[in-house]
């Protein structure tokens, strides 16, 4: 009469391991489901990822590239090692010259205070109405040393197709002429390109028989004189 009773009991034991699981588990699932649903989708963590990318927007305009400003000496030498390509600007120089050939339009701007290497080339977009001889300018153009007629020069670019470059008229003015003996012209043409000069006599300190600009120059970038 002992044998049944033990029978029913390890009948009943795996049903009260089943239960107990059971209930575990619904406690388990209850504490895992609230528990991320508060942390993960909170407003708080929207508010930061919103935050992040606004950060992220100022730091692109501050790292905007400037646009170098030098002189024309400065240019010529190449001091700043700019490369080919790029913009560079050149304030209140003075147009001394403005031609046109072939290979499009271009203007002679000089440095009102600097006495040697004080002028360069603006090769201007074609199409486009350039500055008089006499104006005052401050150019943004693509830097380059290349040919220009006959001679290789320093070249300011301006193109229609890039934005970052262009002519400003700010005014009028007019360089003195650079002063020279003919051996100073002859010995040292690089200083004085395209720079506006006075040549002079060495023994008697008199101007040699004047010459008068009657033109722009020729393709060649030569001042016709007479």
């Amino acid at each position: 009469m002992v044998h049944p009773p033990l029978r029913t009991v390890l009948l009943a034991l795996p049903l009260l391991a089943t239960l107990g699981a059971c209930k575990d588990k619904d406690v388990v699932d209850d504490t895992d489901t609230g528990e991320p649903i508060d942390t993960d989708t909170g407003p708080t963590d929207t508010g930061d990822d919103t935050g992040t990318v606004e950060t992220g927007d100022t730091s692109e305009s501050d790292t905007a590239v400037t646009i170098p400003v030098a002189t024309i000496p400065q240019l010529r030498d190449n001091s700043g090692n700019w490369g080919t390509g790029q913009v560079v600007e050149v304030q209140d120089v003075i147009v001394t010259a403005v031609w046109t050939n072939t290979s499009g339009t271009f203007l002679s701007v000089q440095d009102k205070t600097a006495t040697e290497k004080a002028a360069l080339v603006v090769d201007f977009p074609t199409g486009s109405t350039p500055p008089a001889r006499g104006d005052q300018v401050t150019v943004l153009g693509a830097y380059a040393e290349r040919s220009v007629g006959s001679d290789d020069a320093t070249v300011l670019t301006v193109s229609t197709a890039d934005p970052t470059t262009s002519v400003t008229v700010t005014g009028t003015g007019a360089v003195t002429p650079k002063v020279l003996q003919p051996d100073e012209l002859s010995n040292n043409v690089e200083f004085w390109e395209f720079m506006v000069i006075k040549l002079e006599d060495r023994d008697s300190q008199q101007a040699l028989v004047p010459l008068e600009v009657r033109a722009n120059p020729n393709s060649s970038g030569e001042f016709p004189v007479a």
